[in-house]
């Protein structure tokens, strides 16, 4: 694929994909977008609320409701289970299927709430990671 490519205009976006909220899902290349990143998922998540007239309700308050379901969604999934069962989640196709949607779902929430706050996910994720850093030394072995 070029990387000269931009991306799709969102009626083409939508008639590619008959958008379910866990729409990440599908394989974005099908319809042109050149690259299926951060900044493009963003994109695609802004235009999918645009069309449907959901800023209104997709505040930081309401975000972060959603985002905290889906996480304990996706801990509903694990929480029976031993650790080892826990490990081996994914060979099962139920539940791999379980752990995707949630996965999903919690992806979406996240990067929606940052585009509203204009927070750069990566940007902070990297900031985190280097005080993390600091503040958890490297294990002498």
């Amino acid at each position: 694929m070029s990387t000269s490519q931009t991306l799709t205009p969102l009626n083409t976006l939508e008639t590619c994909y008959p958008f379910s909220w866990v729409a990440i899902k599908k394989n974005a290349y099908d319809c042109g977008v050149s690259e299926l990143n951060l900044p493009n998922l963003t994109t695609r998540l802004q235009e999918f609320a645009d069309a449907r007239d959901w800023e209104k309700f997709h505040t930081p308050k309401n975000l972060a409701m959603a985002l905290s379901v889906e996480v304990s969604e996706l801990a509903e999934i694990f929480q029976w289970l031993t650790p080892e069962e826990s490990q081996s989640v994914m060979s099962d196709s139920k539940l791999e299927m379980a752990v995707k949607d949630e996965l999903a779902d919690a992806l979406i929430y996240l990067v929606r709430m940052a585009s509203v706050l204009g927070v750069d996910l990566l940007e902070v994720a990297n900031d985190k990671i280097d005080r993390n850093e600091t503040r958890f030394p490297e294990v002498k072995r």
